[in-house]
């Protein structure tokens, strides 16, 4: 890691952000990345969902492969990411955490290499791994109406119909809203992940 870090900081110039994730038991990789300018941004919860329960479907929900939403309604989504590791490291720009979100919401949504949930202009967007599912976002603009917990029961029938065992999801631990909604519909904790940045500006 230490000659991969020399060789990128040499071969790219600033701004230079480096992401890293490890399982926050792993203390000693954890010293080792703060020892090369890493900082701590936020820790992260892993939630399991296994799927032996009939889970029913509501009604007022469609499963897409491609979704196509006006600019206005992404940049509100992108704006909408406040306890993402990205949004809670204060040496990051705001520009660059929405531009990374707009872009990041585009693909997920248009380019059918997900499947996606959607009420109005609330989305999950889901893709298979193996026998499992793994939820990539979820974004709920109408607040307060239950939709998040539709959308999430929604892609629970679809992944249950489709024999698979289990859905995961990893979420920012400062995100209780999503930790609160998740374990609502039936995922517990199964792991925890630190993420640390190497922001050179």
């Amino acid at each position: 890691l230490e000659a991969e870090l020399a060789e990128l900081e040499a071969s790219s110039p600033p701004p230079l952000i480096v992401d890293a994730k490890l399982r926050s038991d792993a203390i000693d990789d954890g010293a080792f990345l703060m020892r090369h300018g890493f900082r701590k941004v936020c820790t992260q919860i892993e939630l399991d969902h296994p799927l032996r329960d009939v889970i029913n479907c509501p009604t007022d929900t469609e499963i897409k492969q491609s979704v196509d939403m006006p600019p206005a309604v992404i940049h509100a989504h992108a704006a909408h990411f406040r306890f993402d590791r990205f949004s809670l490291d204060i040496a990051l720009a705001r520009e660059g955490h929405d531009w990374l979100y707009e872009n990041w919401i585009r693909n997920s949504l248009e380019k059918r290499t997900h499947s996606i949930v959607v009420r109005g202009q609330n989305f999950v967007t889901y893709r298979d791994d193996g026998a499992q599912v793994k939820i990539d976002l979820l974004s709920v603009l109408d607040k307060g109406q239950g939709i998040g917990t539709d959308l999430v029961y929604t892609l629970l029938h679809d992944a249950r119909e489709r024999g698979k065992s289990r859905v995961k999801v990893v979420t920012e631990c400062e995100n209780m809203p999503a930790v609160f909604l998740y374990m609502k519909t039936g995922f517990v904790p199964s792991a925890f992940y630190s993420v640390f940045h190497l922001v050179r500006s």
